[in-house]
């Protein structure tokens, strides 16, 4: 490995570190950090590409893709603000029952995936799927604004 992406990388890793993570290097480019956050355990896996491009995603407690970002400063500041909604988040009562729809939901795309990869389904189905896609897009929508706002950092 390059000995840019190596130095960039131990940077991070130890800003991180300063956080409250903990690293787990894998094939030096692809790093693993986790933290635990009032008993909830928050993991984020990063790599370096060719460019010097970081890409992070959250794995734990449910998977998603954050962004690309050009620096390791834009990467610490992503999770520091994650991190603090999730600290935030964990106070609310209903915050396990929100972990678990949102790893159904993950579930959800899989089999989606699934579908449309494996099956020749009907236009119909695909009709189905899509009609409850966009209401469950305009319950959330509806719920967004008739609710109050409790993170706003």
């Amino acid at each position: 490995m390059d000995n840019y992406i190596k130095v960039k990388n131990s940077m991070l890793s130890f800003e991180l570190e300063q956080l409250g993570g903990k690293i787990h290097n894998a094939n030096g480019i692809i790093c693993y950090v986790d933290f635990d956050i009032n008993s909830t355990k928050i993991k984020y896996m990063y790599h370096i590409d060719k460019n010097n491009k970081y890409f992070l995603e959250r794995i734990s407690p449910y998977n998603v893709a954050i962004n690309e970002f050009d620096n390791e400063e834009a990467v610490v500041n992503a999770i520091k603000i994650e991190i603090d909604k999730f600290k935030n988040a964990t106070n609310s009562n209903k915050f396990k029952k929100f972990i678990d729809t949102n790893k159904e939901f993950s579930n959800i795309v899989k089999s989606f995936e699934d579908l449309y990869l494996h099956y020749n389904i009907s236009k119909y189905d695909l009709q189905e799927i899509q009609s409850n896609v966009l209401n469950i897009k305009k319950k959330l929508e509806e719920i967004s604004a008739n609710n109050e706002i409790v993170y706003t950092k």
